[in-house]
């Protein structure tokens, strides 16, 4: 069973135009807090470059029948059709297993064909019977103990008697591959480990649903668009691919930008690389010291203002 969306438009594998800025404009807001040179020195190694990529999510749904047994004290709930004994309730548990494994492919036909081009449908337990799920269930003598010797016995209460009773229940097992049409390893990775599987047709299009019933289950298939702009940027002399997703592009990872620039400036608080009060200095240290600093987002807080009271001394 094939549904096709004809609002949207077929993507093409990796399909590359020119874009505007606008990926840029979010990395220079993203890092101007922190860093003093929010656009002066960023600039492109190339143009921005929008692409549709091809994505597509795999899902399989396998459909189990379980007995489910039960027995205690309690009495049988009203609901429970009553049957005479063990073997009574064997048969008609048979008899209700066949049923739900007979009807599975017709209320799988009738689950593909609702809401048809519903992206990610997950199949519920109920949706896999055509008809309602029977319990059955039978009293019997408790075979652990005797209610006359006044045992304490577990299983019935002491009552001495024990109710049992079975069901068939549903059950259902997925499974789900997705598959990125891209060459770019960071485009893959982004897609499937920084986007919400139930969201990716908000960062582009459904494009095409497709059903297929299998043995006791359905495989459907769900083609999209993904709508992504990459952004080349060289920044105080870092080199940048910035990644915007959807059609509005939204900025998943910043590549520790702005971090990157808070070292730089960090440094220029110590000019020549001179160690205050005299000390001598150690160079790992150096290096490491910032890398360090600026991982917590306390710390850069507090670099922020040391920044804009060093700019504010700087204009005295």
């Amino acid at each position: 069973m094939r549904h096709l969306d004809p609002h949207a438009v077929r993507a093409s594998q990796h399909t590359p135009r020119r874009a505007g800025t606008r990926v840029a404009a979010i990395v220079a807001a993203h890092r101007a807090p922190v860093a003093r040179r929010a656009h002066a020195d960023q600039h492109y190694h190339s143009p921005e470059q929008a692409m549709a990529l091809a994505v597509t999510l795999t899902m399989h749904q396998q459909v189990h029948f379980d007995v489910e047994r039960h027995a205690g004290p309690q009495g049988l709930n009203p609901r429970v059709r009553q049957v005479g004994d063990a073997g009574a309730l064997q048969r008609c548990i048979d008899a209700a297993l066949a049923t739900a494994q007979g009807e599975a492919e017709q209320a799988l036909a009738l689950w593909a064909g609702r809401a048809a081009l519903r992206y990610r449908r997950v199949l519920a337990p109920h949706e896999t019977l055509c008809s309602a799920p029977q319990a059955f269930g039978f009293e019997r003598s408790c075979p652990d103990c005797s209610a006359a010797r006044g045992s304490d016995c577990a299983l019935c209460l002491s009552s001495g008697i024990v109710h049992e009773w079975a069901s068939v229940q549903a059950r259902v097992e997925r499974s789900e591959l997705l598959q990125v049409a891209s060459d770019d390893e960071v485009v893959r990775a982004m897609v499937g480990e920084q986007l919400v599987r139930q969201t990716l047709p908000d960062f582009g299009a459904l494009l095409d649903v497709q059903h297929v019933l299998t043995q006791q289950g359905v495989c459907s298939t769900y083609s999209l668009r993904l709508d992504v702009t990459r952004a080349p940027l060289l920044a105080a002399e870092h080199s940048f691919d910035i990644y915007g997703v959807g059609p509005a592009p939204r900025v998943l990872d910043f590549s520790k930008q702005a971090s990157r620039l808070l070292e730089d400036e960090l440094a220029e608080l110590v000019p020549g690389g001179a160690a205050p009060f005299g000390l001598q200095r150690d160079d790992s240290a150096a290096t490491s010291s910032p890398r360090q600093f600026v991982k917590s987002q306390l710390n850069v807080l507090l670099a922020r203002q040391v920044a804009e009271q060093h700019l504010a001394a700087g204009d005295r």
